[in-house]
């Protein structure tokens, strides 16, 4: 099987006999080694090939075709190689970046290869609550809407960072393929107590809506099927006009962070220095025109009176 796309199988517990196949897709290998030798940056700059040499960082930049790698190489003969999609294929490209170090001429001895980060991707078939994963799961997970999209959750066996988002959309990050699986695994049934459901762009039946009317009152729902929060049609919104509204936790949490980021943008434009072709810039600069030329115009009569003293005096 290849390692860029690897099949995780994982059970509900819920229905142990029904079971989903996730593709994982591994994006980024990151993977560090070393030469064991001084570099000399600038004779690499000048000689070498597909090269990028910064010298305010110290450090110089090669590429790679095939694979599509970039290498990141200090003088002290220490290496970082990105860019790569495998564990296999990260190897390969850290030999070929020391066989060109070995061409142009130095003392190359390849050692303490490793692979320091992997970067996956996995996707659910179904959307995800994140505000109610979040506040279940408070000990490892961290949401802030403010700043960033997605929850992240902190997985310590096996260490690794997920970045969970309401489309279903995983990113994990860990330190190797097998612990990206493992990690999948792992964090699958934890969403999937957390899942709902697409609402289609047609038309529910009038019996569609009644079950859901029935499962949004908390009556019992039917045998066979899981009770989620769903928007009933118009025609039916008379009959729960009596009933109280029910406010959920996930939204009050969705609403004061709105109003948060409102209020943040709004001190922020008031801050905010006017630009050119605002109109108090433009008063502004149409003053400075004016006061500009008044004082042109004074230095010309200034300059012009010696010059009348003279013809005088001629």
């Amino acid at each position: 099987m290849d390692e860029t796309t690897m099949s995780n199988r994982a059970v509900t517990n819920a229905n142990p006999e029904e079971a989903l196949e996730l593709d994982v897709v591994i994006t980024n290998v990151v993977c560090s080694f070393s030469v064991r030798c001084h570099l000399n940056l600038q004779n690499i700059a000048l000689k070498g090939s597909n090269v990028e040499y910064r010298r305010e960082n110290g450090m110089l930049t090669m590429r790679l075709r095939r694979p599509y790698t970039t290498a990141s190489i200090w003088s002290s003969g220490r290496i970082t190689c990105t860019g790569a999609i495998s564990e296999m294929q990260a190897k390969v490209a850290a030999r070929r970046y020391a066989r060109i170090l070995e061409h142009l001429g130095f003392p190359v001895r390849f050692q303490s290869f490793r692979v320091v980060n992997v970067l996956a991707t996995c996707c659910m078939p179904w959307p995800i609550k994140i505000v109610n994963f979040s506040m279940h799961n408070r000990e490892m997970a961290s949401y802030e809407p403010e700043l960033y999209p997605g929850v992240t959750y902190r997985m310590r066996n096996p260490k690794a960072t997920l970045r969970i988002f309401s489309t279903g959309n995983i990113t994990v990050t860990a330190a190797s393929v097998n612990a990206v699986e493992t990690a999948v695994q792992r964090i699958y049934p934890l969403v999937n107590e957390f899942r709902s459901v697409r609402l289609s762009s047609s038309k529910k039946t009038e019996s569609d809506s009644g079950e859901e009317l029935a499962d949004a009152t908390g009556n019992a729902a039917l045998p066979g099927k899981i009770p989620i929060s769903t928007v009933v049609d118009s025609t039916f919104v008379a009959a729960t006009k009596s009933s109280p509204p029910i406010i959920d936790a996930a939204d009050n949490i969705c609403g004061n962070a709105r109003r948060r980021a409102t209020a943040c943008w709004a001190s922020k434009l008031d801050k905010k220095r006017p630009r050119y072709n605002e109109a108090s810039s433009q008063a502004t600069v149409q003053a400075n025109n004016l006061a500009s030329s008044i004082s042109h115009s004074k230095n010309n009569q200034l300059s012009r009176k010696p010059a009348k003293h003279f013809k005088d005096l001629n």
